[in-house]
């Protein structure tokens, strides 16, 4: 995402104030999916427990990024698949909870 944001302050001139700009894999991915990917990434076991949505009620079920707008006016392409992007967030993470400690906080 680091390179992401670097393409677009560089493009910045060919964005329109306040456009959207989504940035991600660009695959579907469904809720479950992903934490099973990152429960194996922290060798953690969750149990994910699928709730039955009512009709008309609203939900998330998958997850997709279209990158297209930010293809076209920057010329960015996803380079990082969601597993390695993953696995890098959560390294950080790991790498910096001090960061994250409740008297740095407050």
């Amino acid at each position: 995402m680091c390179k992401a944001y670097k393409t677009i302050i560089k493009k910045s001139t060919k964005i329109e104030p306040g456009s959207v700009l989504n940035l991600g894999s660009g695959k579907c991915q469904t809720v479950q999916e992903i934490v099973e990917i990152i429960s194996k990434l922290m060798n953690k076991e969750y149990i994910f427990e699928d709730t039955q949505i009512e009709p008309g009620e609203k939900g998330i079920h998958e997850l997709c990024s279209d990158n297209t707008e930010i293809m076209k006016k920057t010329g960015w392409k996803n380079e990082v698949n969601l597993t390695e992007g993953l696995a890098k967030t959560i390294e950080w993470y790991r790498n910096n909870l001090s960061l994250y400690q409740e008297n740095i906080l407050h």
